[in-house]
């Protein structure tokens, strides 16, 4: 409909995205009308020292046997939640790949 419009503000961490970490704005006739999205309002601080799985070991995560080509590889945040409704920052590998249908994926995997 050409009167609505809608803009999406994702959130970075360290110069790096947060999967599922976003903004919608709606706006009607120039006006805002809706906001919907997850936001992180506080501070982001390290609670865990782990050692961290690199980006060719992420690799072996995937079916290989289904990949035609990885496209692209970078680290990225997802929010992970607990059964006592508390949420964690998280990095993770994003890797884009195609897989031997000529699909265009992407897949997450924890690099803790």
């Amino acid at each position: 409909d050409e009167s609505f419009f809608v803009a999406t503000s994702v959130q970075y961490i360290d110069g790096h995205d947060c999967s599922d970490v976003y903004m919608n704005f709606v706006f009607e006739n120039g006006e805002l009308v809706a906001i919907s999205g997850r936001w992180i309002i506080d501070p982001v601080k390290s609670k865990y020292n782990n050692s961290l799985v690199d980006g060719i070991n992420a690799l072996y995560e995937l079916d290989l046997n289904q990949v035609s080509c990885v496209t692209e590889q970078k680290i990225s945040y997802k929010l992970k939640n607990t059964d006592s409704a508390k949420y964690f920052l998280i990095p993770v590998w994003e890797i884009s790949y195609v897989d031997k249908n000529g699909v265009r994926k992407i897949e997450y995997v924890e690099s803790i």
